[in-house]
Order: structure tokens, then sequence, then C-alpha cells
């Protein structure tokens, strides 16, 4: 909207402005009949389109169209013409603003080109169309003027307003801000007054010798004021000679027309205004020019000062920029090595960081390896091919800044390639070319624990400051190799405590010699950094036998296998002898103190040896360690010894004492479950299997008992709890059950002969039974169930099915009245699984899916036969049903009794 209102603005002020410029022209200008001297309207619409996008132009045209049309129609002209000088009006502009805009983008009349460009363009150009149409209108229009005389007077008419309105107008903007301001200076005002009084007194007071006075004026115009004054001066003097001409004021000499007369004055003006305007631009172009050349010069004595000076100041700053330098890069490395901790990033960082600051190739911290020469930790600035290279120069202890300045413990250098090889006759044989080289010693407590060193590609010198500079870094990465080294030790020192602990929890937890030895061979070596083991007690005769091994095991003829310990020679009969840890740093230890053992020693894979005693009052033995490397065999080493020893030792001897008790607690559980009857036509077989080691007896029992008619009395049951007292109720139920089982013959009334006896043992009232009366003959099976999980019939093809009915409570449960008793038959096929819980109850999981996999289990002990048709072994079944669904840490003791009729006569 604001844009809209802005164009329609721009649109009246031109037509205003073409209105004032056209009265002028017609009531002024031409008050004598003989036609304006200049048409100022055209040079306002010509400055109007020049000056303003494109995009307004159509409105700025139609506001100048319609507005010439209305003073011609308004001045008698018929439709015919005013139509036509519309027309010629508005071509006329857009032709020459077009051409103009089209050769140059903004038009700036204080240069040459854009100034005859504008000239062509706008003050030819342009006119020339617009006379062609106006000539061509005046002739339809039934005119009396001839078509090149109208067409004539029209271009030099309008190309004099184009020229003095349109070009006062874009004068004003070209050139730069010096012009400007002489021109609204008491001097520029003077000269545009005085040029307006010449030219009164030339054309209008009839003074003509002043004509060359205005000639000469112009001229300083176009010195002083530039195209903007002679816009304005030139605008000023062909309006007096237009309103002069048009009032009759000029004489026209004898002989000579009007039309002449006209052409002559006006076509004057038009020449001496292009000519200042001309010379104008070139004194302008000429003065910026010079004024650029100065400004060039001096701008350059202006960088020359500001380099000298700059030149001066860094010269001056450069000893305090070196020094800060200095001081940055020591307060840099002291930063940066404070808070490293392991010895890797210590290294990595001394060299990066100190070559990088010293603006160095190269930069190599080395530290003596085993023989006593240099190695190289790090090598910054070298690849492998060149890392290998120089190890090979500093294993051949050649004369490098490397060893100099180890060797001697001061700073070393040399700059400029012959000193670097007049010093160091090897730094030819180095992997890269250097002009100057130094070195520094790593220091620590004023000692020598390595050297740094450093290559430069370029020669340079070394002064004191940099020698001061290299002997703090290398004292800082002293400092701090050995702040990694103690750091090291600290981490591996809780490393192993933290795994030793984990060993002496481990060991503290196993149950059976079998763990402690997977803890000690599996957690315990890694703890004291070992990478072998041998693990010996000593038995009741005082030989030695191997318990475990890990690693390469020794040469059996020479180590102290079957030998007494107070026979071996060996490091471990002396470290069992003596109860101290015995050490060999290396083979050359083991050949002075064990000559005929040691050769056992050299075949394995280690190189540095230890025999630690048990130290426990229980179990005589040790262990004999191998490592990798070397070993420091430290107080704080021997101590971690001493106690893995000890440990194992005990755990050891408590398994040992704890495996002797669970087997006579077995043995004994096992003498109170007896022996089941052999009952003709029935093959049984059975399982016990008790829990984990804490629970050494248990309350699970199985029988088979013989009837009287060759009938047999099936029999599993649980008392609850994992208890000597367990196993004693256990052992009266068994008693009492086999006294009833001949005389009792139903199932239930015997069960529930048993609930009445059940209160008077301790321990029993929470007991689960089955209880099953077999015939041989027939498979006829009665029984019932008192709170037990169910027996399983599996057939020799087809799904099993669990015996579900004759279900009660458990034994001794008030109230329950008469106990059932279910009868079913089993084919001569069958086999009857009949079990305690512990085997189907596992914690996390539901009774019924522990029902459904040992059914699956079952399933498949029994239907899997080895040979077809041949059924599956009794024994196979257990063994299969016990491996299947019993892991070697159960809890619960576990009963089985597998049945199967035999179809044997009798």
């Amino acid at each position: 909207m604001r844009r809209a209102a802005g164009t329609a603005g721009l649109a009246l002020l031109t037509a205003g402005l073409y209105a004032l410029g056209a009265k002028l022209t017609l009531t002024w200008f031409d008050s004598s009949g003989l036609g304006p001297g200049f048409f100022p309207a055209a040079g306002v619409t010509l400055a109007a389109l020049t000056l303003t996008r494109r995009r307004r132009w159509p409105w700025i045209l139609l506001a100048v169209g319609a507005t010439e049309l209305t003073i011609d129609l308004a001045s008698g002209l018929g439709p015919t013409g005013s139509v036509g000088y519309a027309l010629a009006n508005t071509l006329e502009p857009l032709v020459g603003a077009a051409l103009l805009r089209a050769a140059v983008r903004r038009p700036d009349l204080a240069g040459r080109r854009d100034l005859w460009t504008f000239v062509l363009c706008a003050c030819v150009g342009g006119p020339l169309v617009g006379a062609v149409v106006a000539a061509t209108t005046n002739t339809l229009d039934g005119g009396s003027r001839d078509w090149w005389l109208f067409a004539a007077r029209w271009l030099l008419g309008d190309g004099l307003g184009v020229l003095l309105v349109g070009g006062a107008v874009l004068g004003w903007r070209s050139g730069d801000d010096t012009t400007r301001r002489r021109l609204r200076g008491p001097l520029g005002v003077a000269l545009l007054v005085v040029c307006v009084l010449a030219s009164l007194a030339v054309f209008r007071w009839d003074v003509v010798w002043l004509g060359y006075v205005l000639v000469l004026l112009l001229v300083a115009v176009a010195f002083l004021l530039g195209t903007r004054g002679v816009g304005l001066a030139g605008l000023a003097m062909a309006t007096i000679l237009g309103e002069a001409s048009a009032t009759g004021r000029i004489r026209v000499p004898d002989g000579v027309s009007e039309d002449a007369t006209w052409f002559a004055l006006n076509l004057l003006i038009g020449l001496v205004v292009v000519v200042a305007l001309s010379l104008a631009a070139e004194i302008g172009e000429r003065e910026e020019s010079v004024r650029r050349r100065r400004e060039a010069e001096d701008a350059r004595r202006s960088a020359e000062v500001r380099a000298e000076a700059a030149t001066e100041r860094s010269r001056l700053l450069d000893a305090e920029r070196q020094a800060r330098a200095r001081a940055e890069l020591l307060q840099g490395v002291t930063a940066r090595l404070s808070g490293l901790t392991t010895p890797a990033q210590i290294v990595a960082v001394i060299a990066e960081l100190t070559a990088g600051a010293l603006g160095s190739r190269t930069a190599v911290l080395a530290v003596p390896g085993p023989g006593g020469r240099l190695r190289a930790l790090t090598a910054h600035g070298y690849d492998d091919a060149q890392r290998a290279r120089l190890d090979v120069v500093l294993a051949g202890d050649r004369a490098v800044p490397l060893t100099a300045a180890y060797e001697s413990g001061r700073f070393v250098c040399a700059s400029g390639r012959e000193q670097v090889l007049a010093t160091f006759p090897a730094a030819g044989e180095l992997p890269a070319t250097f002009e100057a080289v130094a070195g520094v010693p790593v220091v620590v407590d004023g000692r020598a624990i390595g050297a740094l060193g450093w290559g430069f590609v370029e020669a340079r010198d070394f002064d004191d400051d940099f020698a001061s500079l290299a002997t703090a870094v290398g004292a800082q990465a002293g400092l701090a190799l050995e702040r990694g080294r103690l750091y090291e030790a600290q981490r591996r020192h809780t490393e192993h405590l933290t795994a030793l602990q984990e060993v002496v929890a481990l060991m503290a937890a196993a149950t059976s010699t079998e763990a402690v030895l997977d803890a000690v061979l599996g957690h315990g070596l890694g703890a004291v950094s070992a990478s072998s083991a041998v693990i010996r007690v000593v038995g009741p005769d005082g030989r030695f036998a191997t318990a475990a091994t890990r690693g390469r095991p020794m040469d059996p003829d020479l180590d102290e296998t079957g030998k007494t310990v107070a026979d071996a020679a060996t490091p471990l009969a002396d470290a069992v002898r003596t109860g101290e840890v015995v050490t060999l740093p290396s083979i050359a230890d083991a050949y002075e103190r064990y000559p005929e053992f040691a050769p056992v020693l050299a075949a394995s894979e280690e190189s540095t040896w230890a025999a630690v005693p048990f130290l426990s009052s229980t179990l005589q033995g040790g262990l004999a360690l191998g490592f990798a490397g070397p070993q420091p065999f430290d107080a704080e080493q021997l101590s971690l010894l001493v106690t893995l020893g000890q440990v194992a030792g005990q755990s050891l001897g408590r398994a040992a004492a704890a495996e002797r008790e669970h087997s006579i607690a077995v043995e004994l559980q096992r003498s109170l479950l007896g022996r089941p009857d052999d009952v003709p036509g029935v093959e049984a077989a059975t399982v016990y299997r008790p829990g984990t080691l804490e629970l050494q007896f248990g309350g699970d029992w199985y029988d088979v008992i013989a009837r009287p008619g060759g009938w047999a009395a099936l029999v599993i049951g649980d008392v609850a709890g994992h208890s000597l007292a367990a196993a004693a109720a256990m052992g009266q139920l068994r008693s009492t059950l086999r006294a009833l089982a001949p005389v009792v013959t139903d199932p239930a009334a015997l069960v529930e002969r048993l609930d009445d006896y059940v209160d008077q043992i301790d321990g029993a009232p929470m007991t689960s039974l089955f209880y099953a009366v077999l015939d041989p003959r027939s498979g006829a099976l009665s029984y019932t169930c008192a709170g037990h999980p169910p027996p399983l019939v599996v057939p020799a093809t087809g799904a099993p099915r669990f015996l579900d009915e004759g279900l009660a409570p458990l034994l001794g449960v008030p109230g329950i009245g008469a106990r059932p008793t279910a009868r079913t038959t089993l084919d001569p096929d069958d086999t009857l699984v009949l079990y305690t819980v512990g085997l189907v109850e596992r914690r996390g999981k539901s009774l019924t899916v522990g029902l459904r996999t040992f059914a699956e289990h079952a399933r498949a002990g029994v239907q899997s036969p080895v040979v077809e048709g041949v059924p599956v072994p009794l024994p196979g079944v257990c063994e299969h049903l016990t491996h299947a669904l019993l892991t070697p840490d159960a809890t619960d003791d576990t009963a089985l009794l597998v049945v199967r009729l035999t179809g044997e006569e009798w």
C-alpha cells in the first residue's frame, strides 16, 4: 500500500512539473509565435524516468500523457493533434530513458562516457523519435509548417529541454561532494549570480560584448563547480535567451530568416552547454585521477610508515614474545603433565607438546632398557620404518644427542649440518637429516632416568634461554614419569588386591575341592600376575601329589611328584619345609640354587618363578607359580603371594574336610533307606541324590516291599526338612510302613493307620506319601496319594499320564475323613516313575511347568531305546532323568523309584 502511494505521488508530482514547464513554454517562451526556444517539460519527464525504477514508468508516462492531452485540448487542438502530441511526449522520454539506462545503470554526468551517452541517448535519440511522431501528427492534423522544419524545431527544442533541465537534475546527482560544497559556498553562489547577470546583459539589455565574458564564465563554472554548476548556469542562460527571443528582444539580422535565427541561437546555446559540460567532465575526471593518485600516494606513505613502525614494534616485542612463549611452554608442559597419570599418556604428551612448542620436526623420549642402553619410548615425527632405524642406532650406543645428554647429564646442542656431524658423528645414521639438534637429560632427584631429543630441519641458534627451558622441560618430564611409575604401581597393587579379595571370596564360598582349585587357577593367578601354576598337596605318607595345573606342566621325571617333602630338592619343597615364599628372579638364580631342577624351569615358557606354601594347619602343600616377565618380588608382591597361599591352603583343607563329612552323611542316609525287596515279576531301579554339602541329611525315601501272594508295595515319601531329625523321622516312618504293609491290604487303610501314628514322631507331621500295591501278574495297581506329586506312567509308545486320582492331604492332617483308594492297570511295557518334589520343583518356576518338563524328559528316557525293540534299561531311565533335571547346585535332596513289569512267570 505504501509503495502504491509513493508511485502515485511521484506520478502526480511529475505531471505537475510537466504541466508547469509546458505552460511556461506556451505563455512565456512562445509569446512571439515563433515557437519555444526549448521545451523544459521534456527534461522533467526524462529526469523522472531516469531516476526511478522501471515498475513506476507506466504510471509516470500515463500521468504525463494525460497532462499533455489535457493541455492540448484546452489550447484548442483537435483530438488527432492532441493524441499525437501526447504520444510524442510519452514515447520520447521512454525511448531516451530506456536507451540511457541500458547503456549506463546509474548515469554520472561528471564522467565523459556517461555524459556523451546522455547526450546521444537522451538529448538526441529520444527527441528524434518524438520529432518524427510530432511532425507526422502536425502533417496529419493539417499544420502549416513543413514536416522537416517542424521535426527539426521539435528535435532541437526538446533536445535542449532534456539537455538543460534533465542535465541540471542529473548533474546535481553527479560528481563527488567537493563540487557540491563549492556550489553551496559563497564562490559558487557568486559565480551563478554573475552568470545570470551576464546573460541578462547580453540577451535582454543588449550588451553584446559581454557574450565573450559569458563564455569565460561558463568555463570558470566548469573548472570550479563541475557539471552541477554548468547544468544550472546553462539552464539559467537558456531560459533568459528563450524569453528574450520569444519577446522579440533578439534582433533578426537582415537577410536572415526567423527560423534560421531561431536555429542558430538555440544550436549555439546547446553547443556551448555541451562543450562546457564536456569540459567540466574532463576537468572532474582529471581532478579525480589526481585525487586518487594523491590518496594512493598518501596510502603508500602511510603504509610504509605503519610497516616501519610495525617492524620496529615487532623487533622490540620479539624478545618479550619469545620469553613469554618459553614461559608459557614450560607452564603448558607442567600443566599438561600434572593432569596425567598413566605412563603411556605422559610419554605421548611430552614428545608431542615439546615438538609443537619448540618448532622441531621430531621429538624423542628415550629411557634405558634392560642392557642399560637407551630405547625410544616415543618418537614424534617418525614413521614405523624410521622408528625401527632409530632403535638400531640407540641399541648400538652411538654418539647422538640422546646418548650424549643422558651420559653427560647436561644440555647438548649443535646448529648447522657440519657442526651437527662434527659434534655427534653418528647423527648421519639417524632416520632423518637435521640442520640443528638438541638434547637434554630427563632427571629425577639429580639422576638421569632418560633423555629428550629434538631435531630441526632448519639451522637455529640455541641461546641460554633455550637451554634453560629445555633443562626445565627435562626436569618436568622426569617428575611426570616418576609420578606415572608410582601411579602405575599403585594401580597394579589395587587391581591385584581387588582380584585377591575376589579370589578369597570365591574360595570362602566354595564347598568343594574342585571349586577351590578353579578359584585359585581361574582368578588367583591374575591377582598375582602369574601365567602358570602347579598346585601340589602332601599326602599322609609325606609325598607330593599334583592337585591341579594351569599352563605348561612340569617334567614329571624332575618335578616333586612322588617325592617326599624331606627328599625333594625343589623350590616348592623348600617353601613347604620353611613356610616361606621362595623366589627365583631369573634362570641363573634357578641354576645356582637348584641345579637339578633348573632344566625343568628352563623348558617352561616363563622367566621368573616363585613357590608359595599353603600355611594351613590342616593341609600341607603349596603353589609353584611361573611369571612371563620380570617381577619385583618386593614386600607388596610377597604379601600378596603369602595371602594367596594361606587362603588357598585353608580353603582346600576346609573343602576336603567338608567332602569327607558329606561322604559320611551320604553313607548314613543310604543306610537309613535300606535295600528294596526283590519281587518276582517286578523290575525296579532307585536313585537317591542328596542336596548341596550344607544339606547333609534329608527326609526323602523310596521302598519296594514284598507282600504275601506275590504282590509288591511301592512307596515314595518326603519328610519336610533337611536335618538329622528329618532323616530320623523318615527312618521311623519307613520301618512302620514296612511293618504294616504285609497285614493291611488296602492302601487307603494303611495310610490312615499312619495318620494316627505320625503325630508321635518328631519332625514327621509335614510328610507326603504315595503308597501303591501292584499285582505283577495282572498289572492291577491300587494306590493312594497323601499330598505327594502324582507318579507318571510312561507307555512304550504314546503320551505319558499322571496318576492324579486318590489324592488327599499330607499325613496327619486332622478331620479329612476317609482317604480314597484309586485303581488302574499297568500294561506289560509300561514304566511307572515315582519321585519326590526335588526332581520337579525349581525356584522361579511354577510346579505345573516343572511337571510338564519332567513328563517330556521321562518320555524321552523311556521311549528312546538304543536298540530297536529292546526297552531302555531302568538304570538308564534314572540316569537320563537325573542328568536332565538335577543341577550340580540343587539344594533339595531327591528320591526316584522306577518300576516296570517283567512278565516273569512265578
